[in-house]
């Protein structure tokens, strides 16, 4: 797969990520902010292997508390808030994508 490739596989990836993270988890309370659009944006890499992975809702709910109390430093939620964003998640028809350790292929 050519860069060009992985950076369109990684571009959708995103783009369906993205609202999902908005509109159902948004931690911070930006989602109304045109200017924050990507603010989770780095997150969204782990988000995806997990989800690729097939870990558990468990993993994934402990992923993103971890996310909320130990990056952003905010107060520890109840994992049961996490169903409607990680089922959200699950239903997006993602593409199956693995980072090569080496994008130039030596």
């Amino acid at each position: 797969m050519s860069k060009a490739d992985l950076r369109r596989v990684w571009d959708e990836i995103q783009e369906k990520i993205r609202p999902v993270l908005m509109e159902e988890w948004d931690p911070i309370g930006v989602d109304d902010m045109p200017e924050a659009a990507d603010e989770y944006d780095g997150y969204i890499g782990s988000i995806y292997a997990l989800l690729r992975d097939s870990a558990s809702d468990e993993r994934i709910a402990q992923h993103l508390s971890e996310i909320e109390t130990k990056t952003m430093g905010l107060s520890p939620v109840d994992h049961k808030g996490y169903q409607n964003l990680i089922a959200r998640l699950r239903s997006l028809d993602l593409p199956v994508f693995s980072y090569p350790r080496n994008l130039d292929g030596d």
